[in-house]
């Protein structure tokens, strides 16, 4: 594989991890009434976001070091994937709230390996490919709230969007299985 389709791939988990960040805002009116909670026990789903922002690249981190950036980059991805058909699917609020920090777990996941992958290409314009990365961020931070309003307003459900959000990160687990990293004086180097 070339280095030029592993930074599309890097670029396109990005936009997936900032879509993942931001989705319950716009769709927030819709679960709290789903749930029946007040806008003090919405805090509790976002807070457990959050939660799990920080925890995901700590434990991501140490997997990186000990396991290698395919096996996170594989775990985080397919963790998005279950966890988001399970938010999508929660019946009751709690279920939703530890859903949503698992999902943002895993999420912290693909955040640390996103940021490691570009140093593992070992080329001289790194900090440049870590720009586009992050440009990408940014586009999925700006089209997720438009996108997801547009469709709520057009009489969508929002347990459709969370469900439908997970068919990108299982397409990406699946290409991910099939991406060759070696091991190399205990680092990761890719092939």
């Amino acid at each position: 594989m070339k280095d030029r389709t592993l930074i599309s791939l890097d670029c396109i988990m990005m936009v997936q991890h900032s879509v993942i960040l931001l989705m319950l805002g716009p769709m927030l009116p819709e679960i709290m009434s789903a749930f029946q909670i007040s806008e003090g026990t919405a805090g509790l789903i976002l807070s457990a976001g959050s939660l799990g922002s920080t925890i995901g690249p700590l434990i991501a981190g140490f997997g990186i070091d000990r396991n290698g950036i395919k096996t996170v980059v594989i775990a985080g991805l397919f963790g998005e994937t279950l966890f988001l058909i399970l938010l999508g699917s929660a019946t009751f609020f709690l279920a939703a709230a530890v859903f949503n920090l698992l999902l943002v777990l895993a999420s912290g996941f693909i955040e640390t390996s996103v940021n490691v992958i570009p140093a593992l290409l070992k080329r001289k314009d790194t900090v440049s490919i870590m720009n586009l990365v992050h440009f990408f961020f940014s586009l999925g931070a700006f089209i997720t709230p438009l996108a997801i309003g547009l469709f709520l307003t057009r009489g969508g459900y929002w347990q459709t969007v969370i469900k439908a959000f997970a068919i990108p990160s299982a397409v990406l687990g699946l290409i991910f299985i099939f991406i060759r990293f070696s091991e190399k004086s205990n680092s990761d180097t890719y092939d």
